[in-house]
């Protein structure tokens, strides 16, 4: 059966045929967990990385006595939070994983996170407003806007602008 495959994926039916088995597998239960699964991984990669390059600044600022020492270590433990989310979601989506908890268990860690994420909104609306930074999303767009509203101070000039969403 291998060999088969194998020479399909090399014959020159392989662009006509690999695409409908992509979308077959992407289409099936198991393809969804896969992708589901490649996703977090590579989000657990990426925040690796990320963990990696706060931990030589954390360093760096230890050596120096730096004030910023603290705000990195937290910046540190926020992203071992986000790993630990993410390999929630990876145990929730393993069915072996998954049976091996009740569903009582698996209801108050939802909870759990649930309250994770609407303390972090909080903040993070506490620490963006202080930063007037301002996020169309939600927004009417049917208000009539003028740049002097946007603007800071009311001139005709923004002074800085981010699109949030271009959807």
């Amino acid at each position: 059966m291998i060999d088969e495959l194998v020479r399909l994926m090399l014959s020159p039916r392989s662009k006509a045929v690999v695409p409908q088995i992509l979308e077959r597998l992407n289409a099936s239960r198991e393809g969804r967990k896969a992708a589901r699964d490649r996703r977090s991984a590579a989000a657990l990669r990426r925040l690796d990385e990320e963990i990696r390059q706060v931990q030589k600044e954390i360093k760096k600022r230890r050596n120096e006595k730096s004030a910023g020492l603290r705000f990195m270590e937290v910046k540190r433990r926020l992203l071992d939070t986000e790993v630990n989310v993410e390999e929630i979601g990876l145990l929730f989506n393993d069915p072996d994983d998954r049976a091996a908890v009740d569903d009582a268990e698996w209801l108050r860690l939802g909870e759990r996170v649930v309250e994770l994420r609407d303390s972090a909104h909080k903040v993070a609306a506490q620490i963006l407003a202080a930063y007037d930074v301002w996020d169309a999303e939600g927004q009417d767009v049917s208000e009539p806007w003028t740049i002097g509203e946007l603007s800071v101070g009311g001139n005709d000039e923004i002074v800085d602008a981010e699109i949030v969403n271009e959807d």
